[in-house]
């Protein structure tokens, strides 16, 4: 935790090392365990759209942004700036939005309360849970005694999912279907905001003829 974790505190001390490793070290099993769970669901995904170095980026620029607005609350709303943040949730809220943005009309199970399955787009489940989040960063924020208050980074998932969306954007994804986008491609229409071109890996058709020799 000393050596790990981020706060402004640390920072003026000096360990500007703490920004990057926040990002990997956690305060519990079931902390790291719910993290990884998501980061294999989004992140292998984003590795096949984007490739890996792309998924790193993505996975580093967001717990940065993450990081800057969870110590800029902490700082400015509640006078706390030696409280350190960890935890890779910022980061996978990132890789979860950037997922969010290139297949947004895609269908996700996800479990209600752990237990009951709901089928819902891939987009629905990013935005909605940025937005339950927001709404326990603010509660907390105007009322400590709520179950939003500061034991939670929630205001680092916003911005890690803020930091997830604008790469893909940059990338040239504006929520676009990834089959339509490939059709623009093909045609030699650029896609929106292009800055570097994310690497598609296609599955080859395969066709099975039978032949009667009868």
């Amino acid at each position: 935790m000393p050596w790990g974790g981020v706060s402004l505190a640390d920072l003026a001390r000096g360990q500007f090392w703490t920004l990057f490793t926040h990002m990997f070290v956690h305060g519990s099993l079931g902390h790291v365990l719910m993290n990884m769970i998501l980061l294999w669901f989004a992140g292998r995904k984003v590795q096949e759209l984007f490739g890996g170095r792309h998924l790193a980026q993505i996975y580093v620029v967001s717990g940065l942004l993450g990081a800057a607005v969870e110590l800029a609350v902490m700082a400015y709303g509640y006078g706390d700036t030696s409280t350190p943040m960890l935890g890779a949730s910022a980061a996978v809220f990132g890789v979860l939005a950037a997922l969010a943005v290139a297949l947004p009309d895609d269908e996700v199970t996800a479990f209600l309360y752990f237990v009951i399955p709901v089928r819902m787009r891939l987009s629905t489940l990013a935005w909605g849970l940025v937005a339950l989040n927001l709404g326990l960063g603010l509660a907390g924020l105007f009322w400590p005694a709520s179950p939003g208050g500061a034991q939670i980074a929630w205001f680092a998932h916003v911005g890690g999912a803020l930091g997830g969306w604008y790469y893909a954007r940059a990338l040239g994804y504006d929520g676009t279907p990834v089959a339509q986008r490939l059709q623009e491609i093909r045609a030699g229409r650029t896609p929106t905001r292009p800055r570097e071109t994310a690497r598609v890996r296609q599955t080859p058709a395969v066709i099975d003829l039978e032949i009667d020799l009868d």
